[in-house]
């Protein structure tokens, strides 16, 4: 403080300080009297973030909020920029500033929006300001299996066995390959590889060993997905072979009928059934099944049009047997006698091809002209049982609507 005839001077130090802020009173008296006047101090603060801006990261669609904590002195004016633009209020955002709390609101998050904010605070002192950055991130689609490999695979001993499915999903994709549980790495034995979304396990010379249940496993970000593959090695494979073939049999219209075989071979197998070259299926009143090498046909009530020849055909990887049933239907009440499917014997000796049956229909057919008008040559190409073929040169004289005259047969 600092007084002389006429004045008297306060100095406040350290008046930067809100602590230098309030009313100040001036008092003097010389005897005859005393007087005082009083001032107000007010301290003026520009304007500084008590909590700053923190980065912001968002998947594509959400909201992004970004708050900072503001102080100093009022009236404080708050403004909102991205990259050296001046932001406002619109339909896709908003602004507020309350209680000292500056708050940046985008609705709805696109890739546009990512990107430098700063948040600028003004007073009639002084400004600051404060950024982060806002990442908006590609919403991420997790992954999703197109194409499986089949769930169950049966291989021989010392083949390479390839495994592979096709995998959608947001990239970067992790694709893994376990054994029973048990990851699988890339080594000699096993050759992983993962190109164009197509993950691929190959086997090198497998072994019975290597059977198990097969796990792929694919992931990203947004999740995982993941199929499983039953693998069988056996041994060197074999071909169907019925063991238990079908017989012949007679049964009274109105009754049922059941045809049963067994063939063995190494699996998986396929059995069809034919009746008088044509395939048939479960409907209606008959029932087809394959169980435990067991193949079954069922009608439960036949009728005069079932009777015919039936044939079982079995197939898989290594081949290909066949077995036949000829049905016979009689009349409701009529009793079969044991004897009575022999056919009466032919006049003159002919061969008998007892494993003729034709499961396709003719074909391959080629014309040649003889020398003289008639009689004209065809050759026609069969196929028979228990996969052999035959030619079958027929001479044929005259014409009609389905049937035509044979003169000679030449079997080859």
């Amino acid at each position: 403080m600092i007084t002389t005839d006429t004045s008297c001077i306060l100095e406040v130090l350290n008046s930067e300080r809100m602590e230098a802020a309030g009313r100040y009173y001036c008092e003097i008296d010389n005897g005859a009297g005393s007087d005082k006047c009083e001032a107000q101090v007010t301290i003026l603060e520009p304007p500084y973030f008590v909590d700053k801006l923190e980065p912001v990261e968002v998947t594509m669609g959400e909201a992004v909020t970004l708050e900072c904590r503001i102080a100093g002195t009022p009236v404080i004016s708050v403004a909102w920029f991205k990259e050296d633009g001046k932001l406002r209020k619109s339909n896709s955002c908003s602004m507020d500033f309350a209680d000292g709390v500056a708050t940046l609101q985008l609705f709805k998050s696109t890739k546009s929006d990512h990107g430098e904010y700063i948040c600028k605070a003004e007073n009639r002192v002084g400004s600051a300001s404060t950024s982060c950055s806002v990442t908006v991130k590609e919403r991420k689609v997790p992954p999703n299996f197109t194409r499986k490999p089949s769930e169950s695979m049966v291989d021989s001993v010392g083949k390479t066995v390839k495994i592979e499915g096709r995998v959608s999903g947001s990239q970067p994709l992790t694709v893994s390959w376990y054994k029973d549980n048990s990851e699988i790495r890339a080594s000699d034995k096993y050759d992983i590889s993962f190109k164009n979304n197509m993950a691929v396990l190959c086997v090198r010379g497998s072994t019975g060993s290597d059977g198990g249940v097969y796990t792929c496993e694919a992931s990203n970000e947004a999740g995982k997905a993941s199929c499983n593959v039953s693998l069988t090695v056996t041994e060197t494979g074999q071909a169907p072979k019925f063991d238990v073939p079908l017989e012949p049999v007679t049964v009274g219209e109105g009754e049922k009928l059941s045809l049963q075989c067994h063939v063995t071979g190494s699996t998986p197998i396929t059995i069809q059934w034919m009746k008088d070259r044509r395939e048939l299926v479960s409907s209606g009143n008959t029932k087809i099944s394959f169980v435990g090498g067991t193949a079954n046909l069922e009608i439960s009530q036949v009728s005069k049009t079932d009777a015919g020849d039936y044939l079982c055909k079995a197939s898989n990887a290594n081949g290909t047997d066949f077995c036949k049933s000829k049905v016979t239907v009689k009349d409701k009440g009529a009793k079969a006698t044991p004897a009575e499917a022999a056919a009466p014997a032919a006049a003159a000796p002919v061969k008998r091809l007892d494993n003729l049956f034709f499961i396709e229909e003719p074909q391959n057919v080629s014309v040649t002209e003889s020398k003289h008008e008639e009689p004209r040559l065809f050759l026609l190409s069969f196929i028979i049982s228990r996969g052999f073929h035959f030619e079958l040169t027929l001479c044929i004289s005259d014409f009609g609507r389905g049937y035509c005259n044979l003169y000679r047969q030449d079997w080859r």
